[in-house]
C-alpha cells in the first residue's frame, strides 16, 4: 500500500491475497488435510486406506509444533506425509471396483494438494492437477475444471520459471470457458492471468494495473450475479490492494467508488467488507486526507470489529451460480485476531506525527501491536493450541508475525527520531546514541538483524521477506545518523534508499539480486508485502521522494560549506603547503558535491512535474527546490505559500523549517503596510524557522544572519544589544556546526569515509534460490 514502500508499511495487500479456493461440500479447514468424506465409488479397502491417509496427516499436524524446533520429530512428521501420500495414490491405483471419475480426480487433487503443502514437489504436485484436470474434462464437468486449473495457475505462478508457458496455459483456460459461455469463469481467470503472468513481467508489470482496474470495472458494470460474485469481489479487492501498493491512488478512489455503488457490504462476504474498510483507512492516510475522515474510518473500523467477531471464520462458504449444479467454494482466509492486528498497525501509522498534544497514540498503538502479536506468536507454539496447522503453514505464520513485530519496531523508533514540530529530534535519551553491543538500547535490535542480515544469517525463505524491510531500516538509520550530526553516514543511507528504487539496474534491486525475481515476486505478493519486479520506483515511491529530499538538503549543506571553508582562506595560508593540500582536497570535495547536486536538480524537478496527486510531496520538492536555486544565486521562482504546511510539512525532517525561511525571502515590502510591518513580518518567520531547529543543517546559521543583516539595515527598530546579542549566538551556532561538520568530514575526507562504511547487503549479489 506503500506506492510507496512509502512511510507507510504494505504490510498486509489483503486479507483476500493469500486467499485459496476449493469445492467443498460443506465448510472445512485447510484444504491439504481434509480428506472428504464425500467419496462415492469407494469400497470397503479403500475406504480404510482413505482413513488410514487421513490418521496419518492428523498425527504429523499433531507434531507441527515439536517438529519446527526437533529434527527427530521432524522426521517422523515427514515419515507421516509420506505414508499418507502412498495410501491414497494407492487408492488410486486399486484393482477393486472401479472409481468414479469425480472421486478419481478428487483424490489426484488431495495428493497434489499435500505434495504442495507439505513438500517442495511442485512439479510433481502439477502432474497430479493435470491428471486431475483431463479426467473432468473430458465430461465437461466446469466447477471441478475451475478447482483444478486455477490451482495450476497458482502453482505455475510460484514456479515463475517459464513465463510463456504459464501465459499459454491461462490463454488456454479463458478461451476453453469462453466456449462454455462461462462468463464468471472466464472473467476470474482474466484476472489470474494478470496477477500470474503480466503483474510479474518486469516490462508489463504497469500494463497490468490498468488491465486489471478495467476487468474489474466491467465486472461490477456488468450486474448481478457477476457483479456480486464473491470470487469476482475477492479479485477485484486483491486490485484495489495492488493499486495502493502501486501508488495509483486516482485509479484506486475510482474502482473503490464503483465498487460502493455496485455492491452492497450485505451483498458481500463479512471478511471482504472488513478488508475493503482497511483499505479505505490506507488509502486516507498516504492522501493526508483531513483528520476528520481518517478518524471517522478508525471509528468505522472499530464499529465493525465489534459486528464482526460473531461471523468472522478463516474458511466459508460461497455458491458460485454458474453451473446447474450451483457450487459450493471454500475460501480460506485471514484469523479475526489477525485482522484486528492489521487495524491496530494501519491506525497507528495514521498518528505517525500527530502526538503534539503528549498522548503519542502512534508509540501506543504499535505497543499494543507488539503485544497481540507476543500473543498470537505464543498461541502458535503452544502444544495445548487447538488450531491444526502444518509445518509450512506454521512456519508461515511465524514469518509473517515476525515481519510485523520489526516493522512495529522499526515506526516506533521513526516516530522517536521526528518531533512534534516536524523535525529530527536532537534530544533523544542517551542510551539512544551508544554503538556498543554491550548496552541495550532500542537500536539494538535494529543493528542485531543487520549484522545477521551481514553475516548471511538470514535464511533465503527468510530474505524473501526481510528484504522488504531494507528501506526502512535504512530510512531510521539516516535518521539516526543525521541526529548525531553524521552527515555522511545519514547520506549514505539515504543513498541506499535511492538505490533500492531507482529504476536503473543496481546490486540490490534489479534480477540479479535474486536468481527467481518472478518466484520472489509471487510469494510476497500472497503474503502481503508487495512484489520486488512491480514495487513504484522513484518518483512514485514516497521513500524515495523523501530520501532525496533529505539527501538534497544534506548535500546542500555540504556544498555552501565546503564553498564558505575554501573562501576563507588567506593568500598567505595557501604558501603552506598542509594548507594548500587541505584547499586542493576540499575542492575536489567540492566538484563531487556540485555533481551530486546537478544529478539530484533533476530528479527533483522529475519528482515536480508527475506528482501533482500527491501535495505533500509536491510542496516538499517545491520547497527544496527554491532553497536550492536560493543557495547558487538565483532568485526565488513565483510560488504560492498559502498551503497548509502544518497538514503537509510534518512527516518530513527539517522541511517545515525550509518552508518558512522561504517564506520569509519571499515577503515583499509594501506602501500600505509600512517598513516597520515588513521588517517585523521577515524577522517573525524567521525566527519560527530558529524555534523549531535542526542542528544538523545550515539553517539555523542563515537565519541568523538574516535576522542580523535585516536588524543592522534598519537600525531604527532595534537596539544595539539586541544585534550585538544576536551575533554572538550566530557565532556559538556556527562553531558548533563546523565542530560537528568537520569531525566528520576533515579528519578522514569524503571519499576514504564512504568507502569505510560497511554496507548492511551481503556482497555476493546473487542470491540462493528460495528454500
Amino acid at each position: 500500500m506503500e506506492g510507496d514502500d512509502t512511510v507507510l508499511s504494505n504490510l498486509a495487500q489483503s486479507q483476500g491475497d493469500d486467499a485459496k479456493v476449493q469445492i467443498a461440500e460443506e465448510p472445512q479447514g485447510q484444504e491439504a488435510r481434509v480428506m472428504s468424506s464425500s467419496f462415492q465409488s469407494l469400497d470397503l479397502i479403500n475406504q480404510k486406506l482413505l482413513a488410514h491417509a487421513e490418521l496419518c496427516l492428523e498425527s504429523a499436524h499433531s507434531l507441527t509444533r515439536e517438529a519446527i524446533n526437533d529434527s527427530s520429530v521432524l522426521f517422523e512428521y515427514q515419515n507421516l506425509v509420506q505414508a499418507a501420500l502412498h495410501f491414497l495414490v494407492s487408492i488410486t491405483k486399486s484393482s477393486g471396483e472401479p472409481l468414479s471419475v469425480i472421486d478419481k480426480a478428487q483424490l489426484f487433487y488431495k495428493i497434489s494438494m499435500i505434495l504442495q503443502e507439505e513438500t517442495e514437489e511442485v512439479d510433481l504436485a502439477i502432474q497430479f492437477l493435470n491428471k486431475a484436470d483431463a479426467l473432468v474434462s473430458r465430461d465437461g464437468l466446469l466447477e471441478y475444471m475451475f478447482q483444478y486449473e486455477s490451482a495450476i495457475c497458482s502453482l505455475l505462478a510460484r514456479e515463475g520459471t517459464q513465463p510463456k508457458m504459464i501465459s499459454n496455459f491461462h490463454d488456454n483456460c479463458i478461451r476453453k470457458f469462453e466456449n462454455t459461455n462461462s462468463q464468471l469463469f472466464v472473467y476470474y481467470f482474466k484476472f489470474l492471468k494478470a496477477f500470474n503472468v503480466t503483474l510479474l513481467d518486469k516490462e508489463d508489470s504497469n500494463r497490468a494495473l490498468d488491465t486489471l482496474t478495467k476487468l474489474s470495472l466491467a465486472a461490477l458494470q456488468s450486474g448481478k450475479p457477476i457483479a456480486t460474485s464473491t470470487l469476482l469481489l475477492l479479485a477485484i479487492t486483491k486490485t484495489l490492494n495492488l493499486l495502493l501498493y502501486c501508488g495509483s491512488y486516482k485509479s484506486f478512489e475510482n474502482l473503490y467508488q464503483s465498487l460502493r455503488e455496485h455492491v452492497t457490504p450485505l451483498e458481500m462476504p463479512v471478511q471482504i467488507h472488513g478488508s475493503l474498510l482497511l483499505h479505505s483507512l490506507i488509502f486516507h492516510t498516504i492522501n493526508q486526507s483531513d483528520w476528520t475522515t481518517i478518524k471517522s474510518k478508525m471509528v468505522v473500523l472499530k464499529e465493525f470489529l465489534k459486528e464482526a467477531t460473531a461471523h468472522w471464520t478463516q474458511s466459508f462458504v460461497v455458491r458460485i451460480q454458474e453451473t446447474s449444479s450451483n457450487v459450493p467454494v471454500t475460501i480460506s482466509w485471514a484469523s479475526l485476531s489477525r485482522f484486528k492486528l492489521l487495524i491496530y498497525f494501519y491506525s497507528a501509522l495514521a498518528y505517525l506525527h500527530r502526538s503534539a498534544d503528549g498522548n503519542d497514540r502512534a508509540i501506543k498503538l504499535l505497543k499494543s501491536c507488539e503485544m497481540l502479536i507476543s500473543k498470537e506468536m505464543a498461541n502458535f507454539e503452544s502444544k495445548d493450541s487447538t488450531e491444526v496447522l502444518s509445518l509450512n503453514q506454521l512456519q508461515s505464520q511465524k514469518m509473517w508475525l515476525n515481519y510485523l513485530s520489526m516493522a512495529t519496531k522499526i515506526y516506533q523508533l521513526y516516530e522517536t527520531f521526528i518531533n512534534p514540530n516536524g523535525a529530527l529530534n536532537s534530544e533523544l535519551p542517551s542510551d539512544w546514541l551508544t554503538e556498543s553491543n554491550d548496552l541495550s538500547s532500542p537500536l539494538k535490535e535494529l543493528r542485531d538483524f543487520i549484522a545477521d542480515y551481514d553475516a548471511g544469517k538470514v535464511s533465503s525463505q527468510e530474505l524473501v521477506y526481510y528484504h522488504r524491510l531494507l528501506p526502512k531500516m535504512y530510512l531510521v538509520l539516516a535518521f539516526h545518523f543525521q541526529t548525531r550530526g553524521k552527515l555522511l553516514r545519514a547520506k549514505y543511507y539515504y543513498d541506499r534508499i535511492l538505490n533500492l528504487f531507482s529504476k536503473k539496474p543496481h546490486d540490490i534491486n534489479d534480477e540479479n539480486f535474486f536468481e527467481q525475481p518472478r518466484a520472489v515476486s509471487y510469494a510476497q505478493m500472497i503474503s502481503g508485502i508487495g512484489g520486488i519486479i512491480y514495487e513504484p520506483r522513484e518518483e512514485q515511491n514516497q521513500l524515495y521522494c523523501i530520501a532525496l529530499l533529505n539527501y538534497h538538503k544534506l548535500n546542500l549543506y555540504d556544498v555552501n560549506k565546503l564553498k564558505s571553508d575554501i573562501s576563507s582562506f588567506s593568500e598567505e595560508q595557501s604558501k603552506d603547503q598542509d594548507f594548500s593540500k587541505k584547499v586542493a582536497r576540499k575542492k575536489r570535495m567540492q566538484m563531487n558535491v556540485v555533481q551530486i547536486q546537478s544529478q539530484l536538480g533533476i530528479s527533483l524537478a522529475k519528482i515536480i512535474d508527475t506528482l501533482e496527486t500527491q501535495p505533500h510531496i509536491l510542496l516538499a520538492s517545491r520547497l527544496i527546490s527554491q532553497l536550492a536555486n536560493l543557495t547558487q544565486g538565483s532568485g526565488l521562482d513565483t510560488f504560492s505559500f498559502k498551503e497548509p504546511l502544518d497538514r503537509y510539512l510534518y512527516w518530513s525532517p527539517v522541511l517545515k523549517t525550509i518552508a518558512f525561511f522561504l517564506k520569509a525571502e519571499s515577503v515583499s515590502y509594501s506602501k500600505e503596510a509600512g517598513e516597520e510591518a515588513f521588517v517585523k513580518e521577515k524577522i517573525e518567520l524567521y525566527k519560527q524557522c530558529v524555534s523549531l531547529g535542526d542542528n544538523s543543517s545550515s539553517i539555523g546559521p542563515l537565519v541568523l544572519t538574516r535576522i542580523i543583516q535585516l536588524k543592522e539595515q534598519f537600525p531604527i527598530y532595534f537596539s544595539e544589544q539586541e544585534i550585538q546579542q544576536d551575533k554572538v549566538t550566530l557565532n556559538n551556532f556556527s562553531s558548533s556546526a563546523k565542530r560537528v561538520h568537520e569531525a566528520e568530514i576533515d579528519n578522514a575526507g569524503m571519499e576514504h569515509e564512504i568507502e569505510n562504511i560497511k554496507p548492511m547487503y551481503n556482497t555476493p549479489s546473487k542470491r540462493p534460490r528460495i528454500e
